[in-house]
């Protein structure tokens, strides 16, 4: 299966003020673009951008996961 992934990094202030507002920085981590926004819905529409822009050669494999049963049991034999 192939999975389409973006990594960002997401920076959120407040600023001072009646009433009080928040910021956001926004930084696609791929490509380094970074963008601001004044409030929510400005954030999402930014987010929803970088994705309608994903390359298909960013495409990874998803790993298969497997359940980690040792910590299990170890974690009953502690109990015990």
């Amino acid at each position: 299966m192939q999975v389409q992934a973006v990594l960002f990094t997401l920076r959120i202030w407040s600023i001072e003020g009646k009433p009080k507002q928040w910021r956001a920085r926004l930084q696609n981590v791929q490509s380094g673009e970074v963008t601001f926004a004044k409030d929510w819905e400005a954030l999402i529409a930014q987010i929803e951008e970088n994705l309608k822009e994903l390359d298909t050669s960013q495409s990874i494999e998803q790993p298969e996961i497997i359940p980690n049963t040792k910590n299990k049991e170890t974690h009953h034999e502690n109990q015990n």
